[in-house]
């Protein structure tokens, strides 16, 4: 009685997925076949994994590849699959892309004048922390103030500070918004 070899049937397909999509699964039960061996008694799995890119868990009991992507890395990975009956195998590669997205810039945090502070003065001087963008792209800040809820837009800035003049003994109202080059908005 001579084992046969098992294979891999078809082509297991590329896995394209953008940056941050974080998990998705891959089915290979259509894709093993053994004469000698039940697809219950054949195992899968992978090697050639870039992990600063990808991780790859293989659940043999249900022939389920899961993926998990590496946040905010980009890149491609040639990936081996390996179908094993226990004592001969058969292997296939897969291209993994993980492609390259614009993330938002971080939140910036008023500084001062802290919320709820009633200021008796006819200047402020409003300040925030700065955000950041994993991307590197330059930040904007576009700074809202005025004296209702629906503050309006007084000044674009790279600063994370602006000082605001000839104010009345009214209460204001303010906040930031950061945008990114590519115009992400946080």
């Amino acid at each position: 009685n001579v084992n046969d070899a098992p294979w891999i049937e078809g082509v297991i397909p590329p896995q394209n997925k953008n940056e941050d999509f974080v998990f998705w699964t891959l089915v290979l039960t259509s894709y093993e076949k053994d004469i000698d061996n039940s697809n219950n008694e054949l195992t899968w799995s992978v090697v050639n994994v870039n992990n600063s890119l990808i991780n790859i868990q293989i659940e043999n009991s249900s022939d389920i590849a899961s993926f998990n992507t590496v946040e905010n890395a980009n890149g491609a990975n040639i990936i081996t699959f390996i179908l094993s009956d226990g004592y001969l195998t058969a292997s296939q590669d897969v291209l993994v892309s993980i492609n390259l997205t614009n993330d938002l810039p971080t939140i910036p945090n008023l500084i001062n004048p802290e919320n709820n502070v009633i200021l008796y003065q006819d200047n402020v001087l409003l300040n925030w922390t700065a955000s950041s963008d994993v991307d590197n792209d330059q930040i904007n800040y576009y700074v809202y103030f005025s004296n209702n809820s629906d503050s309006e837009f007084k000044e674009k800035t790279t600063n994370t500070e602006l000082n605001i003049t000839k104010l009345e003994n009214k209460i204001y109202y303010w906040y930031i918004i950061a945008s990114d080059s590519i115009g992400n908005q946080t």
